[in-house]
């Protein structure tokens, strides 16, 4: 096995735990609000952290999926393409949706500190 088909390896890896914690995350966000004595509050807070995770959930699956039919440069552009897409078109209004694109922003980032800057 080649150094980059390593790191998509180890990538794909990643990118399943990933995958699986944004899972959860949406998961805990529906048995919340399926609560019967939930305040609207909470309720909305709760849909703002289920929009939050699918999401990124959204850009992980692609990625995953890219990562899996592409070689390891490819995989590396689409990553750093979505990333900086996010950064430059970013609405940076205070709602969710910019909560959801900084998450993925967040994500990305840290696809690319741990297995592709390496």
């Amino acid at each position: 096995m080649t150094s980059n088909e390593t790191k998509l390896k180890d990538l794909r890896e990643y990118l399943d735990t990933l995958i699986g914690e944004y899972r959860e995350a949406i998961t805990s966000a529906i048995r919340n609000m399926e609560k019967f004595n939930i305040s609207p509050k909470d309720f909305r807070q709760e849909s703002v952290n289920l929009n939050v995770a699918a999401f990124t959930l959204g850009y992980l699956n692609q990625t995953k999926e890219v990562s899996e039919t592409s070689d390891y440069k490819t995989t590396e552009n689409y990553i750093r393409f979505h990333k900086h897409q996010l950064e430059i078109k970013a609405s940076g209004e205070p709602d969710a949706i910019t909560l959801a694109q900084n998450a993925t922003i967040s994500a990305l980032s840290t696809i690319i500190d741990l297995y592709l800057d390496k």
